[in-house]
């Protein structure tokens, strides 16, 4: 998550400059096609395979997205998203997440890589259909439409990256063991050593934790600029609207080198959010841009 991808660009880069023959043409059907997909598609109440669920979260953070995923499968809420650095990200209906890398294969298919593939594509106005073929086999036609992307503002260019927490000020409670269920219905314990934020311009806010550099949780819940507090930015879950007096992260700092945020978090879990459960948090790109 750190700079691999900053590595591979500057190759790229490289490689286009020694060699422009060996560029490859962006006229062609699957760049086509790939340029077409990129931002974020909604497709209402799907379900695909559930991942293992999470017994207990270690941090604050966590309980207060995990608390939205009920929110998020009673509104049913499931999209698919393309990000222009070919990751992807799947969120059904019940909350279940999958990532990884997408490429476009020709006009009409795309690679989900070992997760799947999405083929016989079609497109109409802001709308997308499409055959996803999942798990081994299993098979999905999904009819999905276009997310409002948000406006692309200096703020907003700034701010939709991926960004890692720092063991700084409060980051520190997000590190350590977390419990989850084994597919025998047991409890395995993972130490998360690194937790990644990403807000995209399609108003995604993801969550993920990692422990050795695997995947081992990610939340969804959206996003978008208070239009008030230009210092706010807020947060929810499925079709249901923020409360902008409590589901909101006040952004201290944002430059391309820092984010700074601050939440007030109901540490007690009496239903109540005091001046003095204020968290404070120092975040630094993963990819600099």
């Amino acid at each position: 998550m750190k700079s691999f991808y900053a590595l591979a660009i500057a190759a790229l880069v490289c490689l286009a400059a020694c060699s422009k023959d060996d560029s490859p043409k962006t006229d062609t059907p699957a760049n086509v096609l790939y340029n077409k997909v990129l931002g974020k598609w909604s497709f209402g109440s799907l379900v695909l395979e559930a991942r293992r669920q999470p017994v207990e979260k270690g941090s604050p953070l966590y309980r207060k997205l995990s608390s939205g995923l009920a929110k998020e499968a009673d509104m049913g809420n499931g999209f698919i998203e393309f990000l222009s650095d070919s990751s992807y990200y799947i969120s059904d209906a019940l909350g279940n997440v999958f990532s990884g890398q997408f490429s476009a294969k020709d006009s009409t298919s795309i690679s989900l890589g070992a997760f799947g593939s999405i083929s016989n594509i079609s497109f109409a106005d802001k709308n997308i259909g499409f055959l996803l073929t999942y798990n081994g086999g299993k098979t999905l036609t999904i009819e999905a439409n276009k997310a409002a992307p948000i406006v692309m503002d200096d703020r907003s260019k700034l701010l939709c990256r991926s960004w890692y927490v720092t063991k700084e000020e409060a980051g520190e409670t997000l590190f350590g063991w977390e419990f989850e269920y084994n597919d025998n219905g047991h409890v395995d314990s993972t130490y998360i050593d690194s937790v990644a934020i990403q807000l995209t311009g399609s108003g995604t806010y993801i969550v993920q934790t990692f422990s050795r550099n695997v995947v081992k949780s990610a939340e969804m819940a959206n996003w978008k600029w208070d239009a008030t507090k230009t210092d706010r930015f807020l947060y929810w879950w499925g079709n249901e609207a923020p409360n902008p007096d409590t589901d909101f992260v006040t952004v201290r700092e944002l430059t391309g080198s820092v984010l700074k945020t601050a939440e007030l978090m109901d540490l007690n879990s009496d239903g109540i959010t005091r001046p003095d459960e204020l968290l404070m948090y120092t975040l630094k790109p993963a990819v600099k841009k």
